[in-house]
C-alpha cells in the first residue's frame, strides 16, 4: 500500500469548551488548555479560549466540558478492502475499533485478501487499488495508513514514490517493500518541506531501526534493512520525526 488517506480540506475547526485535555505525552499528560484550533487537519494552537484566534472558524465544535484525548495508533493491522477482512469474516471492524480510542492504523499489507497475487504487477496493482480506496474511505472516521508494500524492489518504490511527490504537492513519502526477510526503504520530500526535511536524514532515521542503513539527496533517498516486527514500528514513527522538523 501507499502513503496518507487524504480528504477534503477542513478548513479552520475550533474545538472549545474542553473540560480535561489529555497531552499523549507521560512527562505531562494534561494541559492547561480549554481549547484547540485546527486548520486543513494540523493542530496550528492549544490553549485557553481567551488567548486562542477563534475568528473565521467554519466548525466550532463545543465539548460541553467532556475529556478530549488523542487517538490511538494502531501500528500493525492488514486491512483489505474497505472495512472488511475476509481472514475472520468480518465487516465494520475497523469502526468498531475507533470506538475503542483507535483512530489511525498502519496497513503491514494486504496479505488476508485470498488468491493475492504474488507477481511484480499484480502487487502494484494491489497496492495500488488499496492505496486509493484510502483515500476515498475512512471507516468511522479512522485514518489508515499504507507503508509496506509486499515484494517490492528498490525501483518499484521510487517509481511509485515519485508519483505520490507529484499526487500530493507538498509531501513526505516513505515507502517500504518487503520480500524473503529483507526491506528496502524510499524517501521523498516535495514542495514546501524541501529544505526542511532532508529525505536522506529520515530514511537513515528509519534504515537504523531494522538494523539497515540508508542516505541520499534532500529530496530522493533509498537504502534497506531487515524485515522484522520493527519495520511497521519504524514507520509508524514518521509522522513525529517529520513534526519535530517543521514545527
Amino acid at each position: 500500500m501507499a502513503e496518507v488517506a487524504t480528504g477534503a480540506k477542513s478548513g479552520k475547526v475550533v474545538i472549545r469548551n474542553i473540560g480535561l485535555l489529555l497531552s499523549g505525552d507521560i512527562d505531562k499528560p494534561i494541559l492547561d488548555a480549554d481549547t484547540i484550533v485546527v486548520n486543513d487537519g494540523l493542530i496550528v494552537a492549544v490553549g485557553k479560549e481567551k488567548d486562542c484566534d477563534l475568528e473565521g472558524a467554519q466548525t466550532v465544535i463545543d465539548c460541553k466540558r467532556t475529556c478530549v484525548a488523542p487517538g490511538l495508533i494502531d501500528s500493525h493491522v492488514h486491512p483489505v478492502f474497505g472495512d472488511w477482512t475476509p481472514r475472520q469474516g468480518q465487516i465494520g471492524w475497523i469502526d468498531s475499533t475507533m470506538n475503542g480510542g483507535v483512530t489511525t492504523m498502519i496497513s503491514a499489507g494486504e496479505v488476508h485478501l485470498p488468491g493475492r497475487p504474488k507477481d511484480i504487477v499484480g502487487l502494484k496493482a494491489l497496492a495500488i487499488t488499496a492505496q486509493r480506496a484510502f483515500d476515498n474511505f475512512r471507516p468511522g472516521g479512522v485514518k489508515v495508513l499504507a507503508v509496506r508494500l509486499e515484494g517490492f524492489d528498490s525501483k518499484a518504490l521510487r517509481e511509485a514514490v515519485d508519483r505520490f511527490k507529484q499526487q500530493l504537492g507538498d509531501a513526505v513519502v516513505v515507502l517500504a517493500g518487503a520480500s524473503d526477510g529483507k526491506a528496502a526503504l524510499v524517501a521523498g520530500v516535495s514542495g514546501a518541506a524541501n529544505g526542511r526535511v532532508k529525505a536522506g536524514e529520515l530514511l537513515a532515521h528509519v534504515a537504523a531501526q531494522i538494523n539497515g542503513k540508508g542516505g541520499g539527496r534532500p529530496d530522493m533517498a533509498q537504502g534497506g534493512g531487515e524485515d522484522s516486527a520493527a519495520l511497521p514500528l519504524a514507520l509508524s514513527g514518521v509522522r513525529d520525526w517529520v513534526a519535530a522538523r517543521l514545527a
